[in-house]
């Protein structure tokens, strides 16, 4: 019985120093989230990345200067079979 109870105990406490850590990495995610300069941050780099991508399809190598034509652009979002995951 004694052996339970300590179980128990040990048990207890390590899951008191789980929740102190999500705790700890929720209010993180919190400030960075609210964080403007951050955001802005992440939002230039996703942009970067993006351009990059399309400059790197684009079959004519000339994208900031023309706009490509995407064969995805012609498909109906129902064509899709990724869209059947987002319904």
């Amino acid at each position: 019985m004694f052996f339970l109870a300590r179980c128990t105990a040990t048990d207890s406490i390590e899951s008191q120093k789980k929740q102190e850590s999500y705790k700890s990495e929720k209010y993180a995610y919190e400030v960075q989230l609210l964080d403007p300069e951050y955001l802005t941050r992440c939002v230039g780099f996703n942009n970067l990345v993006m351009a990059w991508l399309v400059r790197m399809v684009d079959p004519k190598q000339q994208h900031p200067a023309l706009q490509i034509q995407f064969v995805l652009s012609y498909l109906s979002v129902i064509d899709l079979p990724e869209a059947l995951w987002i319904y």
